[in-house]
């Protein structure tokens, strides 16, 4: 992890993103939220040895913040979440050890390396336990919603992907404050992967002869942030890309990699 950012959580109203280091000093006035920074992380820990179907045990033999209404800040709306964003500057994917990949037949992605990677978590208080969880690369974003152990919804670059999410992937919330991430059995990728092609060209409005899913298949993750390698790669002039059919092609190759990339981090 190479930055993190943290909202709503006592008196860090928004800590903005904080660079890590081998060796961190925190300065500040009394008060500041220097000691509620430096115990998020044994916060974290302690949610990852024991199952909680918020991902955060507030109270526990690490560190105590008491419970979810003790810890969110005061200054903070209702509706507000507390929120940690976790940063990897540069994330490096190998398919062919991800569990994920074991256990679904999809097309073996090469080894990849990805620059800035944001996973943010937000976590509600209330009976069933809502958390909304975001992973973005570049201008790309991935979004869905946890009820208790299980997902709900899921969308990237808001368009809405959740039932064809529930085809393909299981998100469960057992320990940790990132759900992990499982293949269906016996899902037919394929015709999932069609479907959400279709949707994904209605919803950037492009004409369903601009490209074929098997070009799309064939594009690496790091396309995500590349025009001049989308251009390379399918044979066109950069020039030629308009922003949708861009915004179109990598919240494609975002869905594809989504299980990989999600992994990758969550481990």
């Amino acid at each position: 992890m190479d930055e993190i950012r943290i909202k709503n959580l006592r008196t860090l109203s928004d800590t903005g993103y904080v660079k890590l280091k081998k060796i961190n000093v925190l300065l500040g006035r009394n008060s500041s939220g220097k000691s509620t920074l430096a115990r998020v992380f044994p916060l974290l820990k302690q949610g990852a040895k024991l199952k909680s179907k918020s991902g955060i045990l507030w109270y526990g033999s690490d560190v105590d913040f008491g419970s979810y209404h003790n810890a969110k800040s005061r200054s903070s709306k209702d509706s507000d979440a507390i929120s940690f964003t976790f940063v990897k500057n540069s994330l490096n994917i190998a398919p062919h050890s991800l569990y994920f990949q074991s256990k679904q037949k999809r097309i073996q992605q090469p080894n990849s390396r990805l620059r800035r990677v944001e996973v943010t978590a937000e976590i509600f208080e209330d009976e069933k336990k809502t958390a909304i969880y975001e992973l973005k690369i570049g201008t790309c974003t991935a979004r869905f919603s946890m009820r208790g152990m299980i997902s709900a919804k899921f969308s990237i670059s808001g368009v809405d992907l959740s039932i064809a999410a529930q085809k393909v992937v299981y998100l469960y919330r057992h320990s940790g404050l990132l759900p992990d991430i499982y293949p269906v059995d016996r899902a037919n990728l394929k015709l999932v992967n069609q479907s959400v092609f279709t949707t994904l060209l209605k919803a950037f409005s492009l004409d369903a002869r601009s490209i074929a899913l098997e070009q799309l298949d064939e594009l690496p993750i790091n396309i995500l942030y590349n025009r001049v390698l989308i251009a390379r790669r399918l044979g066109i002039s950069s020039a030629d890309l308009t922003k949708n059919f861009v915004s179109f092609l990598r919240a494609y190759v975002m869905w594809r990699d989504f299980p990989l990339i999600w992994e990758t981090m969550r481990d």
